[in-house]
């Protein structure tokens, strides 16, 4: 019970710092669909959460903290429309608001996803590769994304 209540403050800490709104304005002034998704693993012995932030503007952002605060968010590049209009499709292709949210574990990994003012986790034990099959298409998907940039920022 413990381990569901650091998690869930962890979670708030995380999305809580992250400055989202429910929709951004093109230029031409239309409003577009508020989207953000987040992929991050830790726990264990140290309690260390590392990973990854994709908001709507198509920025990603690497980010790590202890005890669910985010001690370090750093851009590390930016998304096409067209790969941010993939991803989108990939997070709506399996139906991911619908996923159980699962159980943690020692270790635990998740994925977040926003959409307008939507948000679902799904969290599973174990590392990136142990997510449950419905999931690993999202996230192979979001770890490809996070290593074509990583490595690329400007110190």
């Amino acid at each position: 019970m413990r381990w569901l209540f650091i998690l869930g403050i962890m979670s708030l800490s995380v999305l809580g710092c992250c400055g989202f709104k429910s929709s951004t304005c093109t230029s031409g002034g239309q409003s577009e669909e508020a989207f953000q998704v987040v992929i991050g693993n830790g726990g264990g012995f140290t309690g260390l959460y590392t990973g990854y932030r994709i908001d709507s503007n198509g920025a990603v952002r690497r980010w790590s903290g202890f005890s669910g605060k985010v001690d370090s968010l750093r851009t590390i590049g930016k998304l096409s429309g067209k790969e941010m209009a993939r991803l989108k499709a990939s997070v709506k292709a399996i139906d991911f608001m619908s996923i159980p949210t699962g159980e943690p574990g020692n270790i635990t990994s998740f994925v977040e996803a926003r959409i307008d003012s939507v948000s679902h986790r799904a969290a599973w034990a174990g590392m990136y590769e142990d997510a449950p099959p419905a999931l690993q298409p999202l996230v192979q998907d979001l770890l490809n994304i996070a290593k074509k940039f990583e490595g690329t920022e400007k110190q």
